[in-house]
């Protein structure tokens, strides 16, 4: 019962108490300097401070305390959401487990995949909170011609159902070309009157702004969010890879076969160390690097990297790669310094994985040209 107590979650009194452990407070005990070195290479692999979060940095403290203990005295850890987990952040948790890699040699640990998982959600709530600092609001002037109570009532539907607007001010239509010309950092115009000549994207809704027209102005923000997207635009991992890194229909017996077969070819393009595929097997021990939807992406330690590029094969049958099955595999060679790209690589995996027909048609391909043809949105 002790060792189950020292393994669970710890909980504040009070939300605004301290937590007073010496044992996290002491800045040469091994969980400060673990916690460190995770928000720091985390942060340097994700080119975000994550040192400006203090929710972050309280919870790791929680989270890794109960984790030590589990296994210091060798008690079992489960994740159901795991899978889901590797799924839904892919990027995020393949940089957890390289951490935790360094983090197990520096400290001679042994920190499973299930905690990951764990510290994975930690890092991508800390995501969405520095974004929200980040990225500022909206900013939205109303026009309307019906009076300054409807429109002060109209500006607190607003900003009670939309958080990521800030309503700049509440204007008559006679003042909007003057407000406009001094406020060149208005970003939208929501009117209850018509409007004409502005050049600001603007959208017209009644002055009780009724449930179709909260729609209508969800809609009309998410698509002045979201970018153009042009027809058929090519994937940025086709700049890393080539006809010759390109292996359709292999038929291979284990999942290490493929990834020694892949880091042969990049090694001997001179892309990669002789050592590359052996600790790409390495890290596949550590955590299987499927992402869901019949695809992996295996790698290894970038120091093995001398230039940065992509492998790619298909599978004549499905091959068991952990607790999945594969039949598309991406080997992925890419320099921490083009995180950038790492990032939009991801992206382009995570679409792929979302397109049951695409992945079909990819993997059913035996025309190298043809298959690289197909890598567009």
């Amino acid at each position: 019962l002790t060792l189950h107590i020292l393994g669970g979650k710890v909980r504040y009194p009070k939300n605004d108490a301290p937590w007073d452990l010496d044992i996290i407070n002491e800045e040469n005990s091994a969980l400060f300097k673990i916690i460190c070195h995770l928000i720091y290479r985390v942060s340097e692999l994700n080119a975000l401070d994550f040192n400006k979060d203090q929710i972050l940095k309280k919870g790791l403290k929680i989270h890794l305390y109960t984790t030590l203990n589990r296994i210091s005295y060798d008690l079992s850890v489960s994740n159901p959401m795991l899978n889901d987990i590797k799924k839904m952040y892919p990027h995020m948790f393949d940089i957890v487990i390289d951490v935790l890699g360094e983090i197990n040699q520096l400290f001679d640990l042994f920190i499973p995949e299930e905690e990951a998982a764990y510290l994975t959600l930690h890092f991508q709530a800390s995501i969405e909170r520095l974004d929200i600092n980040r990225k500022k609001q909206k900013n939205i002037i109303i026009v309307c011609h019906m009076g300054i109570g409807m429109s002060q009532l109209l500006r607190t539907k607003i900003e009670r159902k939309f958080h990521q607007i800030y309503v700049m001010d509440c204007i008559s239509k006679d003042d909007l070309d003057d407000y406009l010309t001094k406020h060149q950092d208005v970003e939208l115009v929501i009117s209850t009157t018509s409007i004409s000549g502005v050049k600001v994207p603007h959208l017209i809704v009644s002055p009780l702004l009724e449930y179709t027209e909260e729609k209508k102005l969800e809609d009309f923000i998410k698509q002045f969010d979201e970018p153009v997207r042009q027809e058929k635009t090519a994937f940025s991992m086709l700049d890393y890879t080539t006809p010759f890194l390109v292996s359709l229909q292999d038929d291979v017996e284990h999942r290490y076969m493929i990834i020694e077969k892949l880091a042969k070819v990049l090694y001997e393009k001179g892309y990669v160390e002789k050592e590359y595929a052996v600790h790409a097997i390495m890290r596949e021990k550590m955590s299987a690097t499927t992402i869901g939807a019949g695809i992996a992406i295996p790698h290894a330690n970038s120091k093995f990297i001398k230039q940065s590029a992509i492998a790619i094969a298909t599978l004549k049958e499905p091959l068991d790669w952990g607790t999945e099955k594969v039949t598309l595999v991406f080997m992925l060679a890419v320099k921490n310094e083009e995180q950038k790209m790492t990032k939009q690589l991801f992206q382009e995996l995570s679409f792929i994985s979302e397109q049951p027909s695409f992945i079909q048609k990819l993997t059913t391909e035996t025309n190298v040209m043809k298959f690289l043809s197909y890598l567009h949105y």
